[in-house]
């Protein structure tokens, strides 16, 4: 599901992707963005394709639908990475300051704890799936 601005106003879309070719399966029209209006487009295309597992961007709503359908729920890769990167962008520029006085509390490094952050930031990037 993505939103696009067109003529001025928000357009709720639904698009279906078959996970294992990328092939487009549907492109809807929706009317809101709510776990009902969700679940009513979706339980379809779940049903007809035997879906097992639901790959979103980690929205509540989205969350909901799995929950209701009985899908299993997996966050998108590139959600997961940005994600992590604009956390890490954040507590970087806390433990450098040590803001809270908790790293000195615990006799931590912030030194220490910003480069444990950043090779985090490493890991998450260079991380394939087939790997241990």
């Amino acid at each position: 599901m993505t939103s696009v601005k067109c003529a001025g106003k928000w357009l709720h879309l639904g698009i279906s992707v078959d996970a294992i070719t990328g092939l487009a399966l549907t492109v809807d029209e929706l009317g809101a963005e709510d776990a009902q209006t969700l679940k009513a487009w979706m339980e379809p295309i779940a049903t007809s394709v035997g879906a097992e597992i639901l790959v979103t961007d980690d929205a509540d709503a989205l969350k909901t639908v799995a929950d209701e359908l009985g899908l299993e729920q997996q966050v998108c890769k590139s959600h997961v990475k940005r994600n992590t990167q604009d956390l890490i962008d954040e507590l970087c520029q806390k433990v450098v300051q040590d803001e809270d006085g908790s790293l000195k509390a615990c006799g931590a490094d912030p030194r220490q704890a910003e480069a444990d952050l950043l090779r985090l930031g490493e890991l998450i990037v260079s991380r394939k799936p087939e790997g241990g």
